[in-house]
């Protein structure tokens, strides 16, 4: 019984240890969230113009329309676009499950309702996660010579989406804040906050299994088939 009692209080421990853990980790991500928005929002976002905005992926309701907060990313990414704050947009979002099309084509869609050029939007359709929006959309802009970009999304998101991207070696030349968190209800806005903390740590792991086997010498392939 001492036994089972000892590691009842050592599993105790960390199961407390770890809700402090989370509950700081979202606080600073309500407070990174803030500090972007005043920081990235609007033109402030994109300083100098750059060959490309990667526009990330959201949500798509059954009915194949963009939610609040996808809408809100491809509206900031138009208007940096019609500003020319971005030569060129690339939507990202791969197939969604049950419904046959693409987050991406959904997102141009959209961008075209709004008035934006469709020339000058590609798309990438084959991403699942926010490491695979980026690590995909690095290939296309590798493949067109381009070098500068600019991550949009929503200011939740970015701080995330910008550390994964220095992880894979870009640092973005801007970051295009899109507002949706604060226009949610109070039970979605705690979902999203509990979802995006959560999202810390699972990308985490992720970035050191994606480190852990470039250093055994597996291929960037092989390393997303293990990782992703």
């Amino acid at each position: 019984m001492g036994v089972i009692r000892s590691l009842f209080r050592v599993g105790l421990g960390f199961f407390a240890i770890g809700v402090i853990v989370f509950c700081a980790v979202g606080a600073a991500m309500l407070w990174t969230s803030a500090h972007i928005q005043d920081t990235y929002g609007g033109p402030r976002g994109i300083p100098e113009p750059v060959d490309v905005a990667i526009v990330l992926g959201g949500g798509t309701k059954p009915d194949l329309i963009l939610d609040f907060p996808s809408r809100q990313r491809v509206r900031m990414g138009a208007y940096h676009l019609a500003q020319g704050n971005a030569r060129h947009l690339i939507m990202t979002g791969g197939v969604m499950r049950g419904l046959g099309v693409s987050a991406a084509q959904k997102m141009r869609d959209f961008a075209l309702e709004t008035g934006a050029d469709g020339s000058s939007i590609l798309l990438e359709e084959r991403a699942r996660t926010t490491f695979e929006n980026l690590r995909f959309s690095f290939k296309m802009m590798d493949e067109r010579g381009w070098t500068s970009f600019a991550i949009v999304s929503d200011d939740y998101h970015l701080a995330r989406a910008r550390e994964l991207s220095r992880f894979l070696g870009r640092e973005p030349s801007g970051l295009g804040a899109a507002r949706s968190f604060h226009y949610e209800p109070i039970p979605m806005r705690i979902a999203i906050t509990l979802r995006e903390t959560a999202a810390w740590g699972y990308n985490l792991y992720k970035a050191a299994a994606w480190w852990g086997l470039g250093l055994m010498g597996y291929n960037d392939e092989d390393r997303a088939r293990l990782v992703i």
